[in-house]
């Protein structure tokens, strides 16, 4: 295994790692909503919304971590591992965007920031294994 495929097999952890981290997340804010009754205003619904909302980017996390690290010793998987990569970090980046063109406090943008190199790091890797192959 060379080293472009370690890179992609290590992307790919840490992709998953975030992935369980977020789908863990969801779940404890869609089964804690109850406790947002007084909070704010259709805070438990809201809660919900928002937790299906981190639940299903976390599944979809996990799937693309997963599908990293067998890309680290399947060729055939790199395309699709670069071609996800690339929707995280279009998202993360307009995430980022909307934070800043919206006036609004969104909250903090250094995590979005964060995945996005990450999942940049992951392209550069597949893109370099691919290359070694031949069969970019």
């Amino acid at each position: 295994m060379s080293t472009n495929h370690r890179g992609v097999q290590s992307i790919g952890f840490v992709i998953l790692l975030m992935g369980i981290i977020s789908a863990v997340a969801g779940a404890a804010l869609f089964f804690g909503a109850p406790f947002a009754e007084g909070v704010i205003e259709d805070g438990p619904a809201i809660a919900r919304m928002f937790g299906i909302i981190i639940a299903v980017m976390g599944v979809f996390q996990l799937i693309a971590g997963i599908i990293g690290m067998r890309a680290a010793k399947r060729d055939n998987l790199l395309k699709p591992f670069t071609y996800l990569c690339a929707f995280i970090i279009v998202v993360c980046l307009a995430e980022v965007g909307m934070s800043f063109t919206s006036g609004e406090e969104m909250g903090p943008v250094w995590p979005y920031l964060i995945y996005a190199a990450v999942c940049f790091s992951g392209v550069v890797f597949a893109g370099r294994a691919l290359k070694e192959n031949g069969a970019a």
